[in-house]
């Protein structure tokens, strides 16, 4: 919340400061407007700097012509020292990220467009598996972010790989040790040392407004999820994986992440425990 009230002083002021140009220019209105409104669709997924493309086009006139009004000698401008501080102070930000940083980061940005190719192996399964697959649930116990894993099939489906008939991804673990208690022979109890749902990208997964309780299910074809236990300030700690058949049958694929890689992932017997090590980026 700190963050979000933040960004609304911040564009409060920036609106401020930006008044004068705005009403003595059409064109300042016209970037404005355009920039405006080129945000309305991107709100409907998550943020991320690769949607501001057309928010940007806009940006780019509006601080062109931001910048020129205060550094120009116009007619009739503002002379007061108070008045002219605000725009100096904004104009040297944008000089200072747009002219200065922004070249720079650009390269390094433009070969990673999200993060290295090393981490990023890591982080998904790029390789296919065999044939037999396409008659498999893949379980996938531990991946180091959730959210990560649902582009993996769109890799395989671009390589031509074989499909699973479902993937069911049980949990994050980046940097979370991953505890897994087996009640019976169908059902499998995770525990991540933080909680469900404390990565920021597990959180697209969940609306905080919604928050489960204990008790509840989610259904999905072969596999119930029930929620165990629920924190106070709405966090799951423990959650149950109940599948509609024993978690040795063969219709099951399983695989853990581990050491950096995704490797065969054996469920404990009944009533043993095990925990699963929290996935490093770093580790080689």
């Amino acid at each position: 919340m700190l963050i979000w009230r933040g960004a609304l002083v911040f564009l409060v002021l920036l609106i401020i400061v930006l008044i004068p140009l705005l009403w003595r220019q059409r064109s300042a209105r016209f970037w404005a407007t355009g920039m405006i409104l080129s945000i309305l669709p991107i709100c409907a997924t998550f943020p991320s700097d690769r949607l501001l493309t057309f928010v940007g086009i806009g940006a780019m006139g509006l601080v062109a012509q931001f910048i020129y009004l205060v550094f120009a000698k116009t007619e009739g401008q503002q002379k007061r020292t108070f008045w002219r501080i605000p725009p100096l102070v904004l104009a040297s930000i944008f000089i200072l990220i747009h002219l200065i940083i922004a070249p720079l980061v650009l390269p390094v940005r433009a070969a990673h467009a999200m993060i290295p190719k090393e981490y990023s192996d890591k982080l998904m399964l790029t390789k296919g598996l065999d044939e037999s697959v396409k008659n498999q649930d893949l379980v996938i116990v531990n991946p180091p972010i959730a959210f990560l894993m649902l582009q993996s099939p769109m890799m395989w489906e671009c390589n031509n790989q074989p499909m699973p008939r479902h993937l069911r991804i049980l949990t994050s673990s980046l940097f979370e040790p991953v505890e897994i208690y087996r009640p019976d022979a169908n059902t499998l109890v995770v525990r991540p040392a933080y909680g469900f749902y404390v990565h920021v990208l597990d959180a697209l997964f969940r609306n905080k407004q919604n928050p489960f309780s204990v008790g509840d299910r989610v259904e999905l074809t072969g596999m119930t999820v029930e929620i165990r236990e629920v924190t106070s300030n709405g966090y799951v700690p423990e959650a149950a994986f109940i599948f509609s058949v024993a978690l040795e049958d063969p219709s099951l694929r399983w695989l853990q992440h581990k050491d950096g890689a995704f490797v065969s992932f054996t469920p404990p017997e009944i009533g043993q425990r095990v925990v699963l090590p929290g996935g490093n980026l770093f580790r080689q």
